[in-house]
């Protein structure tokens, strides 16, 4: 594990992609914990989610309620800076459905 980290380390980014989606477990927290201890100040943490800010952290303060999560919450919220999207999701979408699209928009214009 300490020779995963530092991989990670040099990286110098770690993304967690549908964060907070499904409920976290005590094992989840601490593994978050562990990682976060491990590279904070080395690597920047980006979060992508459909969950809310509150919504996702008050779902690890449901689990775990000790130091863990407290400190989990406070790595990963405090220096956070948020960019909202919007727009139609491209989830689920094929290269065919966006050309379909794409060609029912242009003989629509002008």
């Amino acid at each position: 594990q300490k020779r995963y980290r530092e991989s990670l380390a040099r990286t110098g980014a770690v993304i967690f992609d549908d964060f907070g989606v499904s409920p976290f477990s005590n094992a989840d927290i601490t593994v978050l914990f562990e990682v976060t201890r491990d590279l904070y100040g080395l690597a920047s943490f980006m979060i992508g989610s459909q969950v809310t800010e509150k919504g996702v952290f008050a779902g690890m303060e449901r689990v775990s309620e000790g130091a863990s999560s407290d400190a989990v919450i406070d790595r990963l919220s405090k220096p956070m800076r948020r960019i909202p999207l919007s727009g139609e999701s491209m989830r689920g979408r094929t290269s065919h459905d966006l050309a379909a699209k794409e060609a029912a928009l242009k003989e629509m214009k002008p």
